[in-house]
């Protein structure tokens, strides 16, 4: 599982796009990571923060539950730990995601589960989304800026 970004009416950013050559420049690529770095650390804060979780307080478990639509608790460390950010394939760019080879459930509560029929089993818990949505001012100013001290524009 990861996050994306999607760009709507991109046909201006893929016309500046062209004029890349095969690498990045070091102030674009610096603003991409820092934003990058900033959708994990959100995404794992939310996780960690046991004040804003209202599920159930099971016995034994370390923290109280999170009810649907929070971001999960945390009861081993597990989950946020899986959450890592690395290069995009592209060469252009981070992706952040979380290693299901930690986590394996980490695509069950960021998005829920259902039964063939339809039915709700497990209501989602999202994390990555909301970290994504969180940061999106932060990221859009770190790439403009970045943008602008690259192409003057």
């Amino acid at each position: 599982m990861s996050a994306s970004v999607t760009v709507k009416n991109g046909q201006p950013l893929r016309d500046k796009l062209g004029k890349f050559t095969s690498t990045v420049p070091d102030t674009l690529n610096r603003a991409l990571f820092s934003a990058a770095a900033a959708i994990m650390q959100k995404a794992q804060a939310l996780i960690m923060d046991s004040s804003a979780k209202s599920g159930i307080m099971y016995p034994g478990a370390r923290n109280r539950s999170s009810a649907p639509g929070e971001a999960p608790a945390t009861q081993t460390g597990a989950l946020q730990s899986s959450i890592k950010m690395e290069p995009a394939d592209t060469g252009v760019g981070y992706r952040v995601f979380a290693d299901e080879n930690i986590a394996l459930y980490a695509g069950y509560l960021e998005f829920g589960t259902h039964d063939k029929d339809g039915t709700v089993r497990i209501a989602p818990r999202p994390f990555l989304r909301p970290a994504v949505d969180f940061v999106s001012p932060t990221v859009q100013q770190l790439v403009s800026d970045a943008w602008k001290a690259t192409y003057g524009e």
